[in-house]
């Protein structure tokens, strides 16, 4: 469960701007699949599919590798966001993968996310 302390959003018309903090701490093990960021305030359009977020900044001490760094994209047609992490290799390589939920098992950390997206209505 990760705690949103602060959000905010602003729309007009169809498009959606939106800034939050969210926080967690250690997080007991269980569970098992990918992390999402759910409860955006409207349902995103197909077209703002792979469109940008902003991490202003990220805490997380579990789950991730010193080359690693956490990205995400909204989700079609729904109110969440898919968490990444992004690895970049020694040889100028960058490769994603979707963040389990073993990244933040046992730990706690926090972030600020911020974004603009297309809303359904």
């Amino acid at each position: 469960t990760m705690t949103v302390i602060n959000c905010r959003y602003t729309k007009i018309g169809t498009q959606v701007t939106f800034s939050a903090y969210i926080a967690w701490g250690n997080q007991a093990a269980g569970g098992a699949g990918a992390l999402y960021l759910g409860g955006l305030p409207y349902s995103i359009n197909n077209n703002s599919t792979y469109g940008a977020i902003s991490f202003g900044w990220y805490n997380t001490v579990g789950g991730f590798s010193a080359n690693e760094h956490l990205v995400g994209y909204y989700n079609n047609n729904s109110t969440n966001i898919v968490l990444l992490r992004q690895a970049i290799g020694s040889s100028g390589g960058r490769s994603y993968s979707t963040l389990p939920h073993s990244a933040i098992v046992g730990s706690s950390g926090t972030f600020g996310i911020s974004g603009t997206y297309i809303a359904n209505s």
